[in-house]
């Protein structure tokens, strides 16, 4: 009887480990998935602030953005 008792315990304790790691495996790939959406929906603003062929990237600065402009004296 404690035979048993110990081989589904040993067994239940397998499946949940082989559970575990199929969840991680699901977790992993379902975020790289989300990660590739949004780059693809964001590529072209990306591509709009950033000449790659060039090197440069465009930064906004938040003084032209709400149209005020501090002049320094």
């Amino acid at each position: 009887m404690w035979a048993e008792l110990v081989i589904f315990i040993v067994d239940l304790m397998l499946a949940l480990g082989i559970f575990a790691i199929l969840y991680a495996v699901y977790l992993i790939a379902a975020t790289g998935i989300l990660i590739l959406i949004l780059l693809c929906i964001f590529k072209g603003e990306m591509g709009k602030n950033c000449d790659f062929n060039k090197g440069r990237i465009r930064v906004l600065d938040s003084g032209d953005a709400s149209g005020s402009h501090s002049q320094a004296t």
